[in-house]
């Protein structure tokens, strides 16, 4: 009877993920400073060496490459470090202000092109669409590193959760088999 009871115990120890006594336990907890860094990081890092190769005509086309991505993706890296489940949910946002604001400055630059005949109406509109792009897409942006905190809290919470830990065990003073459960909060 005693073997078959072990041999019960160290199947389900075997066959349970965290029954070994040298589980790893929950991952450590992330950093909300680390978070916020990493998004500010990731856009104006990009954005700042973009600007300097446009700005110098070393490489024009890869600074715009660089600003472009650091503008629209950076904010976001903040929740892809927290593991956010939604990690570019404001990009939406920020891809159609940009895209507002670069119509809305078209059209404006369209209506004062013509010298005898400007088109105020084109120019008030064009100009309202880009300031409304423009409050678009740093919306997203404060929305993105705001959420990378709140992202790090919930993941803190996921990983820190309900844990249980299963192991065989063996009490010499009164020569039996058994199991130790834990289970933390």
């Amino acid at each position: 009877m005693k073997k078959q009871a072990v041999v019960i115990l160290v199947t389900v120890a075997v066959a349970s993920g965290s029954a070994r006594a040298d589980s790893p336990g929950p991952p450590p907890p992330k950093s909300k400073a680390v978070a916020v860094s990493i998004s500010l990081g990731a856009t104006l890092i990009p954005v700042g060496i973009g600007v300097l190769m446009a700005a110098n005509n070393k490489a024009p086309i890869v600074g715009g490459i660089l600003i472009g991505s650091g503008a629209l993706f950076g904010p976001s890296f903040g929740r892809v470090y927290a593991h956010d489940k939604k990690p570019f949910s404001m990009l939406p946002l920020r891809l159609a202000g940009a895209g507002l604001g670069l119509v809305g400055l078209t059209v404006a630059v369209v209506g004062a092109l013509d010298e005898y005949d400007k088109d105020e109406v084109l120019i008030v509109l064009g100009l309202t669409g880009a300031v409304g792009g423009t409050v678009m897409y740093f919306t997203g942006n404060v929305i993105d590193v705001a959420k990378a905190p709140k992202a790090v809290d919930k993941y803190n919470q996921r990983a820190a959760g309900a844990n249980w830990q299963l192991r065989p065990a063996y009490y010499a003073a009164s020569h039996a088999v058994g199991a130790h459960l834990s289970i933390s909060f």
